[in-house]
């Protein structure tokens, strides 16, 4: 049975209003800024991005957002050594998503000129 334009489009405004309240979350609580994606089904994903960011950063932007939520980091670990750290939420508008940061080793020596 196909969703109708209507259903998904009721999602997405619901997604959107989450987000909403979100970056007002982050204003006033002074979280780190991350990507914000809305799906047709409503499914909200935030990404935080590396470019510019140290891992450091990038786990501590996914922490803060844990902490926000009161919801704890998953952590993945691969062979070749990048992580990838969720957040799994639901709203109490019963929006839900992922917060979600992959995390890359050194590709080498960064320091060497």
């Amino acid at each position: 049975m196909a969703v109708d334009n209507e259903m998904e489009l009721r999602w997405q405004r619901a997604a959107h209003r989450a987000v909403g309240d979100f970056l007002a979350a982050a204003t006033a609580l002074n979280l780190p800024a991350i990507t914000w994606t809305i799906a047709v089904t409503g499914a909200v994903t935030g990404a935080v991005g590396g470019l510019g960011r140290t891992p450091e950063e990038q786990r501590a932007t996914v922490e803060a957002w844990a902490r926000y939520f009161n919801l704890p980091v998953a952590e993945y670990v691969r062979r070749d050594g990048s992580v990838t750290l969720t957040v799994r939420f639901k709203t109490e508008t019963l929006v839900g998503g992922v917060i979600r940061a992959d995390i890359y080793p050194p590709m080498g020596d960064e320091d060497a000129s």
